[in-house]
Parts: C-alpha cells; sequence; structure tokens
C-alpha cells in the first residue's frame, strides 16, 4: 500500500528525504532487496506483483539517473520531497527559497533562475528517464507559479472580533431555541460527473459575494490544475471590490480540480483498477 501511494520513484523505493539526495545504485538495489524481504514471497495477487513491478520499475529508472547524473538525480529528489513536505501545494516562500528569488518575483525572474539553475541539470536527466525529467519540469511549474505570484496581502480581523467570528462559526444557541430560526440539517445535491472531462469544486466565504461567475470562470479555466492559484485569483479580485467599496471583510476560498478518467490501466507499473486523477496527474482509486 506504501507504493501505490507513492507520489514518485524515491517514495515507491521507500527511501526518506535524507536518503534519497544521498542515494547510490547499491542503495537502490538495497532498497528492492528490502522490500521483497519485507512482502515476502509471491503470492499471486494483482497487489503484489503491480506493487513489485513499481518497484523495480522505480529502481530502474532512479539507477539509470545516478549512472547518468547523479548530481541531477539528488536535485530531483530534493525537488520531488519538497513536493511531498507542502502536501503538493508549495508555499510561496518556500518556492521562492528553491530559485532563490523574493517572493512575488514575477514570472520573468523565477524564469530566468530556473534557466540557470536547473535548465541544463534537468534536461540531462530526460535521457535516462524521461518520467523523471518530466515529473521535474512538472514540480518546477508549479515553483515558477508560486514564486512568482504577486504576494498577497492576508487580512486577519481584530482582535476583539474573534469572539463574534466564533459565535457566528458555530451557530448562535439563540437562534435555534426557543424556536428554530436556523436549522442543521444538511441540504445536500448529487451531481454526476461524465468520463473522461475535468471538474473544479471551489468554495468561497461570504465575503465572496461580489465575485461573478465569469470571474470564477476565467480564474479556473486559467489556472487548470493549479487549485492555490485559481483561489489566490479569485481572493485577489474580492478584495480589490472590497477595498474599492471601502469594506473592511475577510474573503477565503478552497478549490479542487478534478479529471474523470475512463481508462483501465493494465500495465504492470500501474493499478489495474479504474482511476480517478486530479489535473496534476496524481491518483485516486475510484468508488466504482
Amino acid at each position: 500500500r506504501r507504493v501505490a501511494k507513492a507520489a514518485h520513484h524515491f517514495a515507491a523505493l521507500g527511501f526518506s528525504a535524507t536518503e534519497a539526495v544521498t542515494a547510490t545504485v547499491a542503495t537502490v538495489q538495497k532498497a528492492v532487496e528490502d522490500f521483497e524481504r519485507t512482502v515476502g514471497k509471491p503470492d499471486g495477487t494483482s497487489l503484489y506483483t503491480t506493487a513489485l513491478g513499481r518497484v523495480k520499475a522505480a529502481a530502474k529508472a532512479v539507477e539509470a539517473m545516478i549512472s547518468l547524473d547523479s548530481f541531477g538525480t539528488n536535485q530531483l529528489a530534493e525537488l520531488c520531497y519538497v513536493m511531498d513536505d507542502e502536501g503538493g501545494i508549495l508555499s510561496q516562500k518556500r518556492a521562492a527559497s528553491i530559485l532563490g528569488v523574493e517572493p512575488g518575483c514575477g514570472e520573468a525572474t523565477a524564469h530566468a533562475q530556473v534557466e540557470t539553475r536547473y535548465r541544463a541539470v534537468l534536461s540531462n536527466l530526460a535521457g535516462a528517464s524521461p518520467e523523471g525529467a518530466a515529473s521535474a519540469w512538472s514540480i518546477m511549474g508549479e515553483v515558477v507559479d508560486a514564486a512568482a505570484r504577486p504576494v498577497a496581502q492576508l487580512w486577519a480581523p481584530p482582535v476583539e472580533n474573534r469572539a463574534v467570528a466564533a459565535a457566528r462559526a458555530m451557530g448562535l444557541r439563540d437562534l435555534k431555541r426557543p424556536r428554530k430560526l436556523v436549522g442543521l440539517e444538511i441540504v445536500s445535491e448529487v451531481v454526476h460527473l461524465e468520463d473522461n472531462s475535468t471538474f473544479c469544486v471551489m468554495l468561497l466565504t461570504e465575503g465572496m459575494r461580489d465575485v461573478t461567475e465569469a470571474q470564477i470562470a476565467d480564474a479556473i479555466t486559467l489556472h487548470k490544475g493549479k487549485p492555490k492559484a485559481a483561489c489566490l485569483r479569485i481572493a485577489h479580485e474580492a478584495a480589490k471590490k472590497k477595498e474599492e467599496a471601502a469594506e473592511v471583510k475577510a474573503v477565503g476560498a478552497v478549490a479542487a480540480y478534478i479529471d474523470i478518467s475512463d481508462d483501465y490501466i493494465t500495465e504492470p507499473d500501474k493499478a489495474a483498477t479504474k482511476k480517478l486523477k486530479t489535473a496534476d496527474g496524481r491518483s485516486m482509486p475510484s468508488a466504482k
């Protein structure tokens, strides 16, 4: 199960961040042996076969990259574990530190740093592992986007208003008893998603009422696969309108992109069940 959940080759081999950035061909081979020893003899199940196939494929790719360019492989490992530490969504401060720039530096500056620091190193890995190189450039895209984005000025409620905010969040008892003016019943709606389509779910706070559906659609389309960027753009639009109206109100948004795929994966190094895929390529088991 650990292998099935691994987001990259190094995690599939069971490496920690420190082990990954200092990996050698010998440690990679030992990781495969440790896996085989831990899981025991083959039991013929698809889970075992798939996991073992992925571990061996990861070992082959990492060995090839180390043999070609050990420094580049270490750089890739560091990027992969930075994404893991950040939960898949880089903070602007962390992204800026990777590139050695100031937060909100702009795309031109961020891309220039990528060219200087990473272009030659990561491009060289494509000869050993095209998948590894593609993963590296996907991460660098997230790094550039996070580092270059204008710094968002976040508003926090005054200390004297926090008690009111907490009361509104939990629900005032006086509005429920003796006469129920606020209900606790759940209101739900079932939405059927079509196969081979991309969907975005975005939750907005009360302070975002001034944002139009057209603005939301534009942000979702512009930042497809990047929920944090889409949320920050929408929050910026809402905050701008509040500022023009001389209002002081908190704004917030949460979003998730979901790709629905109808393909059944049969390759030995991939899961053999139907998948729900997020827009950045990560997979989740389907309920079907």
